[in-house]
């Protein structure tokens, strides 16, 4: 069964992360991140392979590269529910392509899922700071007492 890359399916697991990090529970809203990162990724994937791209636009390691080429550290200094924002808006991006699609809008579609996919790293990598942040203030109390 292929997981739901719609654009409600996507906004359904922002409210996971967004829930999860309201109650605390970091390492699930990591999760949820990485769930939406590996759909989005693959949903880019599968949109390059219908249009016959060739292997190398098409191959999952291809796009899964240029998330992680395109990554850029100094771009990353928001805060997580700013980058959260961003997401949510990338995401509401999708909601025009839910019609039959060209291969002009099927590549837009995939480059859509691309640039999620690089806002989920994104949150991703600042809700990891955050965990690290958040144990070393656990290592220092412990510490004191």
């Amino acid at each position: 069964m292929r997981a739901d890359c719609s654009a409600n399916g996507l906004s359904a697991l922002l409210v996971r992360v967004r829930d999860h990090l309201h109650c605390g529970r970091f390492l699930q809203a990591e999760d949820c991140l990485l769930e939406l990162l590996c759909r989005t990724a693959a949903a880019a994937a599968r949109e390059y392979r219908q249009m016959d791209h060739g292997l190398d636009l098409a191959d999952l390691a291809a796009v899964q590269a240029r998330l992680q080429n395109g990554f850029k550290t100094y771009e990353n200094r928001g805060r997580l529910k700013t980058r959260l924002d961003l997401l949510g808006a990338e995401i509401l991006s999708l909601r025009g392509f839910d019609r039959v699609l060209t291969a002009a809008d099927k590549e837009k579609l995939a480059q859509r899922y691309e640039c999620v996919g690089a806002q989920c790293l994104k949150a991703a990598i600042l809700l990891e700071q955050h965990i690290q942040k958040q144990e070393q203030k656990q290592g220092l109390t412990m510490k004191m007492n």
